[in-house]
């Protein structure tokens, strides 16, 4: 949310990815997933994880001004 609210250019949003920290929270919670071991409070941070891809592959395809209501000219 830093990242977003810091209002990052266009090039700055096409060249953001997560943290090496981040990505290896999420492999670790996608294999607990995978053997049945995750636990609820494990199961809402993936889900967090999987919202703000999701926010991310909008921002980078150009979607923001239709999920916000505005018109970018």
């Amino acid at each position: 949310m830093n990242f977003l609210s810091s209002q990052p250019t266009p090039t700055q949003i096409t060249q953001f990815s997560p943290t090496p920290e981040m990505q290896s929270r999420l492999l670790t919670l996608l294999s607990r997933r995978q053997g049945g071991d995750l636990t609820p409070v494990e199961q809402q941070e993936l889900d967090e994880y999987e919202r703000i891809e999701h926010l991310m592959i909008l921002l980078k395809t150009g979607n923001l001004p239709f999920l916000t209501g505005q018109s970018y000219s």
